[in-house]
């Protein structure tokens, strides 16, 4: 018996660690292509797609890797053509199967933009049936050997994102991080017609100059998009906004060296509690 209860444990672990490795095995065996990134679905699990490049396709990876559409947006090339549950099979004739999803879609969109536009999906749908859709993405051209400098479509990318955020920002009624980076993006791009936009996000803040208050995050990325503002435009409306957040920081920094997530004062916890480096740095960079 006392054999028996030695045994026991060692038996427990040679299991578990023989699940690990099979799993792990499992895993390395579904890849038949090169690892091109680190990035890529384990077979034993799922993982949120979400849009694929500019279908309009909304995917989920399900176990096994089987990526099944979730959804379409509407007015996207995808409307209309694409039910949920399908899994896509291939795409331009190329197989998703062992290899990893990001790329072979990635590389699809890729070579669509640089030629006629086109995208044709094999799909299965829950059922078991079979079927193609074909479906035309916007043509962008290809990359230039340069790119990101001295490339059409780098440039067009640009363009088409600055489009979007303009709508995004005029349409925001926040003051936080998720109007700011777009700011700044906006202004990264050189395009004046890009500040009007800038302003009118910054003007919030002008018209509520209480409206600095305390929390890291926001003040960080704020911070800096006034600084870069006030540096492209010498908008001086911006300096006391500055003013302010530079004084709440002197006021709540802690040890002479961070800033938590909002507050002044220090406590164990997560969320309203410990320094926090990659909060700080932005009120830092400020």
């Amino acid at each position: 018996m006392k054999n028996y209860k030695r045994l026991l444990p060692a038996l427990l672990a040679l299991t578990v660690a023989s699940c690990f490795a099979s799993a792990a095995q499992t895993a390395e065996d579904y890849y038949s292509g090169e690892q091109v990134y680190q990035l890529r679905p384990s077979p034993k699990s799922p993982k949120d797609l979400g849009h694929i490049g500019p279908t309009g396709i909304l995917a989920h990876v399900e176990e096994g890797v089987q990526v099944t559409i979730e959804g379409i947006r509407e007015g996207s090339p995808a409307a209309g053509k694409f039910n949920a549950g399908e899994v896509i099979l291939a795409v331009n004739g190329n197989a998703l199967k062992g290899l990893n999803p990001y790329v072979v879609l990635g590389s699809a969109i890729t070579a669509a933009e640089a030629s006629n536009g086109r995208m044709v999906f094999d799909l299965v749908s829950e059922a078991g049936e079979r079927r193609k859709v074909g479906i035309q993405i916007p043509v962008l051209g290809a990359y230039s050997d340069s790119w990101p400098s001295d490339c059409p479509k780098s440039s067009k990318i640009i363009e088409n994102a600055a489009a979007f955020y303009r709508k995004s920002v005029s349409e925001s009624n926040g003051m936080a991080i998720p109007t700011a980076l777009p700011c700044l993006f906006l202004l990264s791009t050189g395009d004046d017609a890009n500040l009007p936009v800038v302003r009118q996000h910054i003007q919030k803040f002008i018209d509520k100059p209480n409206s600095i208050g305390d929390h890291t995050w926001n003040n960080g990325y704020n911070g800096i998009l006034f600084a870069e503002y006030y540096f492209r435009t010498g908008d001086e409306d911006v300096l006391p906004l500055l003013q302010a957040i530079c004084d709440d920081a002197k006021e709540r920094q802690n040890f002479n060296s961070a800033w938590k997530h909002w507050g002044p004062n220090i406590n164990p916890g997560y969320v309203g509690g410990g320094l926090m480096n990659p909060a700080s740095t932005q009120v830092l960079t400020t």
